[in-house]
Formats: structure tokens, sequence, C-alpha cells
């Protein structure tokens, strides 16, 4: 019952999330639209509220395709390994004192940047697998991008970890009695 409960909690969280990367793709576009003045999305619903809706009924629907070329195991098994680096991370975040999906482990912090690392080797298999030469190409430069920017990530981190003396994310959290953005702006910067 309880491991019921647990991937029930779970694909809630999961849905959750997505909804919440469906209306920060509807703001990033009115922001967009207001900086270019032009309208943005105001077809669809209210202020064009649907239209995040729409894209995403859009992306179900098309058509499943995988070039001759190309290796269709790993190139359908990439784009599931950056979701799932991406949506696995948020296990060990706490959701309130005592309690996570994946349990209050000591290393939470670790394991979140591990799934951010895992994240590049997704963009990499995306591109060896389609077995072209300049897929390669962009996913090497896409993999070199990705891994220029976890050494700052995770410097600004390492001040975090100093000052809190623990890799839990629970831990991190008790010992803040001051915010470390107060105590810590230059690592703020450099990880925002």
């Amino acid at each position: 019952m309880m491991l019921f409960l647990m991937a029930l909690g779970m694909l809630f969280t999961t849905l959750i999330l997505l909804g919440v990367a469906g209306f920060l793709v509807f703001a990033e576009r009115r922001v967009l639209g207001f900086l270019q003045n032009r309208l943005g999305p105001n077809r669809l619903g209210p202020l064009g509220v649907g239209q995040a809706l729409a894209d995403a009924l859009k992306l179900m629907s098309k058509e499943n395709f995988v070039p001759d070329f190309a290796d269709p195991v790993l190139y359908r098994a990439a784009p599931v390994l950056v979701a799932f680096s991406a949506l696995a991370s948020f296990a060990v975040v706490p959701l309130d004192h005592h309690f996570s999906w994946a349990g209050n482990w000591n290393i939470g912090l670790l394991f979140i940047l591990a799934m951010s690392s895992l994240n590049a080797y997704g963009v990499f298999l995306g591109g060896w697998a389609s077995g072209n030469k300049f897929s390669l190409l962009g996913a090497v430069r896409a993999v070199a991008q990705l891994v220029s920017y976890e050494l700052p990530m995770g410097l600004a981190l390492l001040g975090v970890v100093l000052l809190s003396g623990s890799l839990s994310l629970n831990g991190i959290v008790a010992a803040q009695n001051l915010p470390y953005i107060v105590l810590q702006p230059l690592g703020f910067g450099s990880f925002f």
C-alpha cells in the first residue's frame, strides 16, 4: 500500500511539474512578445492561456519518425533519458520537514547534481544515435555548453554546503538562520 501511495505521489508531482513547465512556457512567450512589441499568444482562451495546451496537444499528435540511418532504440531512449534526469531530481526535494518521495538522503544535493549531469548524456546520445555527422557535432557542442555550466553551479553550491555542513536538503534548509542569498550573494549570482 505504501509503495502504491509513493507511486501515486510521484505521478502527482510529475503532473504538477509538467503543468508548471507549460505555464512557464506561456509566460516566456508573453514576455518575449511584450519585449518585441507584439502581442504574443492571444488567440486561444483569455489572454492566450490555452496556447500552451494547444501546443502540447499538437506535439502529442505528431508522427513518431525515426530516420532510416538512425539507431531506433538509442534514438528513442535519448529524450526519455533527458526527461528522466530532469524529473528524477525532484524526488529528493523535501515537501515538508521530514518527507520527500525518495526519503531524506544525506547526499540529496549530490543526487540533484548527478541527475543534472545525466542530462548531458541524453543530449549526446540523441546526436550520436541519429546517424548524422552534423547532429553529432551539434550534440558535442551542446554537451560542451552543458558541462561548462556545471562547474560554476557546483562551485556556487559548494558555499552553501560549507555554510550548512550538510549535503542533505533538509539539513541545508534547517541550518539557515539567515538566508544564504545574504551570506553568499556572489554564489547566488553565479548559480543564477
